[in-house]
């Protein structure tokens, strides 16, 4: 009860949802402030080759600097992309 009247079901979708998106905004901003304090470094070269309908990729990457959640994984990496319009 508020002020003597049952709360209604919109009332409480609402709180809800409110809540819902404070939760949300307050992982993002701890989300940015982890990576401003301990960011992740990598470096590497690549090679593309485009035509009208493929896109095809080779790249070397190597971390540099790495928490303990992020997965390393050194060498070679290969792409495939297609357009469709």
């Amino acid at each position: 009860f508020v002020r003597g009247e049952l709360i209604g079901a919109h009332n409480v979708t609402l709180l809800s949802f409110g809540i819902i998106r404070l939760l949300l905004a307050q992982r993002i901003l701890s989300s940015i402030f982890s990576l401003t304090r301990a960011p992740s470094v990598s470096t590497g070269v690549g090679i593309v080759y485009r035509s009208s309908i493929l896109r095809l990729e080779v790249n070397f990457c190597l971390p540099l600097v790495a928490t303990t959640s992020d997965k390393l994984k050194k060498g070679l990496q290969l792409g495939l992309g297609f357009n469709f319009w």
